[in-house]
């Protein structure tokens, strides 16, 4: 049964990623007063998706705490219309992405700060070959997004594939 889940505020750590539940809403009881370090993952094979954050402070500088070096990581049936909201997604130059959303169909992200990713600030497309012809039911929404300081090491290293505030 999907649930509102309010963490107090406070640093919370995992020696993993987190899978967070279909459906479930996580929210930070104040604005930012909950920093996360490890990614949560909102997807997989089974189930209708749905799941929110909002308020959060993912501050994580392992890419091991992860799923595919990204704070936020959407895949799969139970990705669907998952939504970020009110949150700061800090990667610390050690992270690929902010938000890897390979599940686009229903993806929110709103009101968003995203620093310091090597390769994306906010990325969705589906996976390869789809991603040529995919029409989700529900397109996806990304507004007020402030993205910055999104670069490899070297600046220009991954010769276009990536180092985009927004993909």
């Amino acid at each position: 049964t999907p649930r509102d889940i309010v963490l107090e505020d406070g640093v919370y750590t995992r020696s993993s990623s987190l899978t967070f539940g279909v459906g479930h809403r996580l929210w930070a009881r104040n604005l930012g007063g909950a920093t996360l370090r490890f990614g949560l993952v909102l997807g997989g094979n089974f189930g209708g998706g749905g799941q929110e954050l909002h308020g959060l402070r993912i501050d994580v500088s392992d890419p091991a705490l992860t799923l595919q070096g990204a704070a936020v990581n959407t895949w799969g049936p139970a990705g669907q219309n998952a939504g970020v909201f009110d949150s700061w997604l800090l990667g610390n130059r050690a992270l690929t992405a902010g938000v890897r959303s390979h599940q686009v169909n229903g993806l929110k992200v709103q009101r968003v700060v995203v620093r310091g990713f090597t390769d994306w600030g906010i990325f969705f497309q589906t996976y390869y070959p789809a991603y040529l012809t995919d029409s989700p039911a529900v397109k996806p929404v990304v507004t007020d997004a402030d993205i910055s300081s999104v670069h490899r090491p070297v600046r220009g290293a991954s010769d276009g594939t990536s180092e985009a505030g927004l993909w």
